[in-house]
């Protein structure tokens, strides 16, 4: 039986990878921070102490690197930063030495990098995997993550995606927007005009599944669908769902960066990113648009 071992396997992107891999019959395990006597499949890590249990290497032909701590969840303070850098630089870095330590790497490892590789910061031009790295925090982050996986293309066939913002009936963002929405009490975020490069989470899985099985396919992809939707234009189709009109202003800048610092940037700025790249593979996106990714959420 082939065997994905996933990290960062609680997160949404985790728990809809694991069942849409067990469904296929593959053998999954995880790797997590705590362990329960009820899942045997699931091992231990620690990446503080740098440790893994090795045992949830052994045999594994697929990796699926997730983890990560979550960039919106708490202020980035200077220990929050030095948090969301080591939970991925050096929980990737363990994950390196824990396989060369076995002498088995994975057939491929397929690893989750973030759009903040282009930075906090609005582009009107089309950005593809070739235009450079930011140099603010969510840019050098994301830059130096990704060079820390680069390791593993010695051993293993190496695929990189920088995923946009996840939209699934689950996701943070969907969840905070319907009571607002249902009373028409929902707005657009600054200006409004920064874009918001997204995926369906269903088209992220079957992009995960497309990099398990085509054996060619390697190197950085971006992992968002096609369609350029902007603040404005998402706030409105939500709207629309619920049958309401914008009753209230957009909720201004200064606010939200006195509510959240630095963290504003992420919802404040947006760049229309690419996905030309895995659709030249042969990859079908199919939630293309803003309206069909909507009406499977909304059940529409």
């Amino acid at each position: 039986m082939t065997k994905v071992l996933i990290t960062g396997a609680s997160g949404l992107i985790g728990l809809k990878l694991s069942d849409y891999f067990t469904r296929k019959s593959y053998d999954v395990n995880h790797l997590s921070r705590t362990i329960s006597p009820k899942n045997p499949k699931r091992f231990k890590w620690n990446i503080k102490k740098g440790k893994v249990q090795l045992e949830a290497l052994k045999d594994v032909d697929y990796l699926i690197h997730l983890a990560g701590a979550g960039i919106l969840d708490l202020p980035w303070t200077k220990t929050r930063k030095k948090e969301l850098r080591s939970s991925r630089i050096k929980g990737t870095l363990l994950l390196y030495d824990a396989f060369k330590s076995i002498g088995h790497f994975p057939k491929a490892i397929i690893c989750a990098s973030a759009v903040g590789y282009y930075g906090l910061k609005d582009d009107s031009d089309i950005l593809t995997e070739s235009s450079p790295a930011a140099t603010d925090f969510t840019g050098k982050l994301c830059a130096d993550w990704e060079q820390s996986m680069d390791l593993f293309a010695e051993h293993s066939r190496l695929i990189k995606f920088r995923i946009g913002i996840v939209l699934d009936k689950a996701a943070k963002i969907i969840q905070k927007t319907q009571k607002p929405a249902k009373y028409g009490l929902l707005s657009s975020l600054g200006n409004g005009r920064q874009y918001m490069p997204w995926i369906h989470l269903n088209d992220l899985a079957e992009l995960f599944s497309y990099a398990v099985h085509d054996d060619h396919l390697e190197g950085t992809y971006n992992a968002v669908a096609p369609d350029h939707t902007t603040n404005r234009e998402f706030t409105r189709e939500i709207l629309k769902i619920h049958q309401k009109r914008q009753m209230v202003p957009n909720v201004p800048a200064p606010l939200l960066k006195m509510i959240l610092g630095e963290r504003a940037g992420l919802l404040l700025y947006g760049s229309r990113i690419s996905s030309q790249k895995i659709i030249d593979k042969g990859f079908q996106f199919k939630y293309e648009n803003i309206n069909t990714a909507l009406a499977e959420i909304y059940d529409l």
